[in-house]
């Protein structure tokens, strides 16, 4: 396997990412739970912040991220600078689907992204596997390899909150997610 400093394209990113590659120490060490917290900028637009979970107040209203927001998000992402390496899945009851088989699905789910869009995730998700949600969704940024990791009820897994605040807000913004 080539060591993260060999790779020189976009290509060779994803091919690296989807094989399992190694990650910059600075990005595996350094990353902390974070919960995206929603409220009013200075403009009088929604504004998302990413707050360490250990400030983090509970009453602070929190994006939801349901299986629809999440797949968005994905589609949003893959048209702003990054590769989305795995999407987590879980029952009805949000029990997580079997290690066994939670890869290929994952799997087929990314297959549907990369050919049909967000669209295409939608319908194998109601047709195929309906019953099942969508909890996390892992990203790598192509430029940097930086790792965003975003799950149900706004919890963000990350070394820079800066990032994730950035994309947070644009697909925010641009969706009119709730």
């Amino acid at each position: 396997m080539l060591p993260w400093s060999a790779v020189s394209d976009n290509f060779a990113v994803e091919q690296l990412v989807r094989a399992g590659g190694f990650l910059p120490a600075h990005v595996l060490f350094m990353a902390k739970m974070y919960r995206a917290v929603v409220g009013t900028g200075l403009d009088g637009g929604v504004d998302v912040r990413c707050v360490p979970m250990s400030g983090h107040d509970l009453a602070q209203p929190a994006p939801s991220f349901d299986t629809r927001a999440l797949v968005q998000l994905a589609a949003f992402a893959c048209m702003h600078g990054f590769i989305v390496t795995s999407f987590s899945l879980a029952n009805s009851y949000l029990s997580p689907v079997d290690d066994a088989d939670q890869s290929g699905l994952s799997a087929w789910l990314l297959g549907a992204l990369e050919e049909e869009g967000r669209h295409g995730v939608e319908a194998l998700l109601s047709a195929e596997l309906d019953g099942l949600e969508v909890t996390t969704v892992e990203l790598i940024a192509r430029a940097t390899g930086l790792r965003i990791s975003v799950r149900r009820s706004g919890y963000v897994y990350t070394s820079s909150a800066d990032a994730a605040e950035a994309l947070l807000r644009s697909a925010w913004q641009e969706l009119q997610l709730q």
